[in-house]
């Protein structure tokens, strides 16, 4: 089963912040893993969606996956993807079933 952490991104401040240190994340996973390392990105209407992924092996004979998946969401969409990605507000970040959204209104 793979691990995956997912992130909705927009081009707000926090945003371009986030991509950022997801930006370094994949780097150093480029970096470590090499050849058990793959990146892809797909292109749809109301967002891109980018994703990397390294095959990680704890012990011999067995494997892990570890997927980092980032949607960059186009300004447009973004009231139509919350319902669809039940996300309250962007950017957000979800893994292991857990949901973190943006900062609050009032921060």
């Amino acid at each position: 089963m793979p691990y995956i952490f997912q992130f909705f991104v927009t081009g707000d401040d926090l945003s371009k912040s986030m991509i950022r240190v997801i930006d370094d994340v994949s780097k150093l996973l480029a970096k470590r893993f090499g050849s058990k390392y793959r990146t892809s990105s797909r292109d749809y209407a109301a967002y891109v969606l980018a994703s990397n992924e390294a095959v990680v092996e704890p012990e011999p004979g067995s494997c892990e996956i570890l997927r980092v998946e980032t949607y960059f969401i186009l300004n447009i969409y973004q009231e139509e993807l919350k319902a669809r990605f039940d996300i309250p507000r962007f950017p957000a970040a979800r893994t292991g079933g857990r949901g973190f959204s943006g900062r609050t209104p009032s921060s």
